[in-house]
């Protein structure tokens, strides 16, 4: 799969960094902010790499943008849990 598409290889690693940056998050880790910077790296460079390589695909076309969500939810929700206050927006 790696070979056949990266873009979409960044993308399910980005899916499986979510739950590494909630628990992180949780635990008050300054690592959090870290493994946030490179799912979010993984975002830019997937979308570029699939154009570069003309390898845009369907999944990639639906996953990237649901993927991308979910790890924003999971950081929300992770703060209000370590918090106990909703966000203020």
């Amino acid at each position: 799969m790696l070979t056949k598409n990266m873009a979409n290889a960044l993308t399910f690693c980005r899916l499986l960094l979510i739950p590494v940056v909630f628990k992180l998050i949780l635990q008050d880790s300054p690592l959090a902010v870290l493994v946030f910077g490179i799912a979010a790296l993984t975002d830019l460079f997937d979308g570029y790499l699939a154009r570069r390589t003309n390898k845009v695909t369907e999944l990639g076309r639906l996953l990237d943008p649901f993927v991308d969500r979910l790890l924003i939810a999971g950081v929300v929700i992770a703060l209000v849990l370590k918090y106990q206050e909703p966000p203020l927006w």
